[in-house]
């Protein structure tokens, strides 16, 4: 996923010049997340009707590949505290700060899925599906990022029976 957002006040650690800083950052943000995962799901199924399959249950997603960083500019930074130091961010490189917290994702998150199969004819079909993760993309403990981010995902799909 691809972000660009802006911001007003909001907390952030950063590099920029090779220091470490900490603050409220106002100004524009570029971030990309990837979670690459290897899913586990456990799903009970509910026959509707003889067209129309409900299904729905835990599952358990082992990130194989994660990422989460991005470029802070066109703004600054209060360090340490609202009325901290102004720290300027220009939109050039060398001129911005980066933050990557990759390192702190969990590798390990557990969710629920729901999702229903509608038999369109004798061999062809539709399906939807949506998972929602309870755990956070990162630990509780982890402050950088003030909101809990949670995986959500949906799916479409188009299914033929061969037999």
């Amino acid at each position: 996923m691809k972000a660009s957002i802006t911001t007003k006040a909001y907390f952030m650690e950063v590099v920029k010049g090779g220091q470490k800083m900490a603050g409220l950052f106002t100004g524009h943000v570029e971030q990309k997340v990837k979670q690459w995962m290897l899913t586990v799901p456990v799903q009970a199924t509910f026959t509707l009707s003889r067209r129309v399959m409900l299904k729905g249950g835990p599952y358990v997603s082992f990130l194989l590949d994660k990422g989460f960083s991005g470029i802070a500019s066109d703004g600054y930074l209060r360090k340490d505290s609202p009325t901290g130091p102004k720290i300027l961010m220009g939109n050039r490189e060398g001129e911005w700060a980066t933050y990557d917290f990759g390192d702190d994702m969990r590798s390990l998150q557990f969710g629920i899925g729901l999702g229903a199969d509608w038999q369109v004819s004798k061999s062809l079909g539709v399906s939807a599906d949506l998972s929602w993760g309870l755990t956070g993309v990162f630990p509780g403990d982890f402050k950088t990022v003030e909101q809990t981010l949670y995986p959500v995902y949906g799916t479409v799909g188009v299914f033929y029976r061969l037999k």
